[in-house]
């Protein structure tokens, strides 16, 4: 990391912590994705019962109603397949399985795709050198400190190069960013994930195919596949992130772990190389046990205990396949946890990583079960021990406290990923029209109108500074531990794992908001370790970094992550 990557990385963070001033980004915001588009996939699985395929009903059931009892993780989406065809496909509180998903770091896998074409094509070599590919990027310094750089070393995690993930967010120009960091150790000999590596395969696709790695797959992989709705974030230079930026349906994700589950082929047509697929999923690094149960192959990860695969994103985007069972797990989720720490895990191997049987009767009185267990999980009861829409009809509470200038409706994660920063908080109202219940948020710039269902979540699409995102919102009135009355209004931004809570109390002298998200601090502190890892293992002066203290960082933070609002009627 150079020292002017360092300092900017240092300035965002401090401006993200101050709690008094909107965040001012260090890469001027534009709108990355286009709206979402809530429909079933193009192209949809063949559905089957259960017992059809050898999986009773009754442990599909109890299954989901493990994940669904295990907070932590924080459950969102559920796709079971066995043998390429649907037994379950669940959603949770409200989330629909027929929105794309940002699939954060499971995107990795999916440009491993493309590197594997590649090499089918015969364009390009494991062995190959980055700095030959990518001659035009390089200078005689850079070939000379990167010269024994393979396209193998980016796939395992191994190119040792320290332009991660943090400098990315403050840098406009990657490629030299990537190429210009300095080294911990030589390629090739030690893991260390880095996100970045996966971009510069994304990079490689286009210098050896002349195509952008959405087109090059598009003809080779999407349409093949059935697979039509999907984005994928670029970069600032226009290139696609490679390691995460990705937007597709669960079904379609599963389309291709069902196709490397079937060593390329699919539906009889090879797509893709058994030779690359063995190698893919084979253990290519040693992986820190720290990290989970899995080591790497390439840019897939590989059980280190029973016969697995696993496509994995941070806070729960997981696709995980059983090859001895046939079964395959889409799991989307919004939890804290960057790799593979969850208890998700350890449920699904427990259920999932044996043989299952042929064919089975049928079982009427546990499908039965299992309906209505997806239907209570889907839309969970919900009493309210008090109803007061008809007194907010009409309200709208003002706020002036100072930090107000650091919260918004977006949740503080969905902001950092997005670069897409709030420029405070005005007011909160409420309004009834046609029996509907609205909330009126009022930020500085903007002012976002959703009705909140009170049944179930109502679906809307809203835009911040141009981009456009579909939420869930519902409302409900309860008491709190204390015996306040208290107002609950949650928001879910559905592309992704996040949530924004706010909790307003109310008496006949003043308005509490309460603000909260999920995931919450447990991931920020997750994220910020890793930050501070890689800031602290650069070549650089201990006086640069001393301008962070990583305690004061944190509570800053876990404050930004929890404010406080006091509300005036207006």
């Amino acid at each position: 990391m150079s020292f002017n990557s360092l300092n900017r990385v240092i300035s965002l963070m401090l401006r993200v912590a101050d709690m008094q001033n909107a965040t001012d980004p260090v890469i001027p915001f534009e709108p990355q994705k286009p709206a979402p588009d809530i429909s079933p996939p193009a192209v949809p699985f063949e559905r089957r019962i259960p017992e059809e395929v050898g999986v009773s009903s009754e442990v599909i059931r109890e299954y989901v109603l493990r994940l669904y009892s295990e907070k932590a993780a924080a459950q969102q989406t559920l796709l079971i397949l066995r043998y390429g065809k649907v037994i379950c496909e669940a959603g949770f509180r409200g989330y629909d399985t027929h929105i794309w998903k940002n699939l954060f770091s499971a995107s990795k896998s999916v440009t491993a795709v493309a590197i594997g074409l590649l090499m089918d094509e015969h364009k390009i070599k494991a062995t190959d050198k980055v700095v030959d590919i990518l001659s035009g990027y390089v200078t005689p310094i850079v070939k000379m400190k990167l010269s024994s750089l393979t396209v193998k070393h980016l796939l395992t995690m191994r190119s040792s190069v320290m332009f991660s993930e943090p400098n990315s967010v403050t840098d406009e120009d990657w490629v030299k960013g990537f190429f210009n960091a300095p080294l911990k150790g030589k390629p090739g000999k030690t893991f260390a994930y880095n996100s970045l590596n996966s971009y510069m395969l994304s990079v490689i696709v286009r210098e050896v195919s002349g195509e952008s790695l959405t087109e090059y797959l598009r003809k080779r992989l999407f349409e093949p596949l059935g697979i039509s709705e999907y984005f994928w974030e670029r970069c600032p230079r226009g290139y696609e992130k490679g390691g995460w930026g990705l937007y597709m349906k669960p079904e379609d994700f599963a389309k291709i772990g069902i196709l490397i589950q079937n060593g390329g082929l699919w539906e009889g047509r090879r797509i893709l190389s058994a030779r690359f697929i063995s190698a893919a999923v084979k253990r290519q690094a040693a992986v820190p046990e720290e990290y989970g149960g899995f080591d790497y192959g390439y840019q897939i990860w590989v059980g280190r205990k029973g016969n697995s695969f696993l496509f994995n994103g941070m806070t729960g985007q997981n696709l995980i396949c059983f090859p001895e069972s046939g079964i395959i797990v889409v799991s989307n989720a919004g939890n804290g946890d960057i790799f593979q720490q969850n208890e998700f895990f350890r449920i699904t191997e427990e259920f999932f990583d044996r043989r299952f049987e042929g064919a089975l009767p049928q079982d009427k009185a546990a499908r039965s079960r299992l309906k209505r267990t997806l239907f209570s999980v889907m839309y969970p009861e919900n009493k309210m021990p008090f109803d007061l829409r008809s007194v907010l009809d009409g309200k709208k509470y003002f706020t002036k406290e100072k930090h107000a200038a650091s919260v918004g409706l977006y949740p503080v994660l969905l902001q950092a990923v997005q670069n897409n920063y709030s420029c405070g908080t005005r007011s909160i109202g409420f309004d009834i029209k046609d029996g509907k219940f609205f909330m009126i948020y009022e930020q500085s710039d903007e002012t976002y109108c959703m009705e909140l269902g009170f049944s179930k979540p109502v679906t809307t699409v809203i835009s911040m500074h141009g981009e456009e995102y579909a939420v869930n919102a519902g409302g409900r009135f309860a008491f709190d531990e204390d015996g306040r009355r208290v107002f609950i209004m949650e928001i879910d931004f559905i592309e992704f794992p996040c949530k924004r809570i706010i909790k307003m109390f109310y008496d006949d002298d003043e308005v509490v908001f309460e603000f909260s998200e999920t995931p919450g601090m447990s991931l920020c502190n997750n994220v910020l370790n890793v930050i501070f890892r890689a800031l602290r293992s650069g070549f650089l002066s201990s006086a640069a970094i001393s301008r962070l203290d990583p305690d004061f960082i944190k509570y800053k933070t876990e404050r930004l992550f929890s404010p406080v609002l006091k509300g005036e009627e207006i």
